[in-house]
């Protein structure tokens, strides 16, 4: 709030005692014996009264001027640190609001990144295993072709578990049913004598593949139901 200057004095300087004890008496001496056959001795006394007022009107004039300077001046400052405490707010509301626009859109970016990345570690681990099946039935097939006797001891595994069936179906397909024609009949009649049970070509079954079925039991060893075993595992 600018501060009001209170003027030194609106009617001039202060007159010193002895002054208005000289001012005084020259005037009540004029007022009390004016000489209206003088007119020239009434003026010339009148000079100093009106000198002395123009003086002090001169100063009055000089600190109004100076209060309305002061003033001015004061508002203006005034002014100029209300605008600078206006925009210092503002700026401060716009760095807030630029910040926040800032971490909203990095939280964006990390939360995308992040949806990216679990995309690529799901197709890569996908692939990944679908690779690993592809070898791994590579590998057994290979493995089964050089020594049909694994086939065999499946077999012999499975038939284990349904000994106290009666009666069994083995499928297989034609090249294994081919390959162990003479040493199967010979596995089941060592294992589970007097048995019945008989030896199917079965045409939907890939090779390295059987499945034993009995009344009661249905065994799945197909080289799809182990490798679709596997996977799951890896998943």
């Amino acid at each position: 709030m600018a501060s009001i200057l209170k003027p030194k004095s609106f009617f001039g300087p202060r007159t010193t005692a002895a002054e208005t004890e000289a001012i005084v008496p020259a005037i009540g001496s004029q007022n009390a014996s004016p000489n209206p056959k003088n007119p020239g001795a009434l003026a010339s006394s009148s000079e100093p009264m009106i000198a002395q007022a123009r003086a002090i009107l001169e100063q009055c004039q000089r600190d109004c001027e100076q209060l309305r300077e002061t003033t001015r001046r004061e508002a203006v400052e005034e002014g100029r640190a209300v605008i600078d405490q206006l925009a210092k707010q503002r700026a401060e509301i716009l760095v807030e609001e630029r910040i926040s626009d800032i971490v909203a859109r990095v939280d964006s970016i990390c939360l995308a990144l992040e949806n990216a990345t679990q995309q690529w570690l799901r197709e890569w681990q996908h692939e990944t295993v679908s690779l690993a099946i592809k070898i791994s039935e590579k590998l057994l097939v290979r493995q089964i072709e050089s020594d049909p006797t694994i086939l065999l001891q499946w077999i012999e595994e499975m038939v284990r578990l349904v000994q106290s069936q009666r009666r069994m179906t083995i499928k297989l397909s034609s090249a294994d049913a081919m390959k162990l024609s003479e040493a199967l009949p010979a596995l089941i009649e060592r294992l589970s004598p007097g048995m019945e049970f008989q030896i199917i070509d079965d045409p939907n079954l890939e090779d390295c593949s059987v499945v034993l079925q009995t009344p009661d039991t249905t065994l799945d060893r197909s080289l799809r139901t182990q490798l679709e075993r596997l996977e799951q595992e890896l998943a």
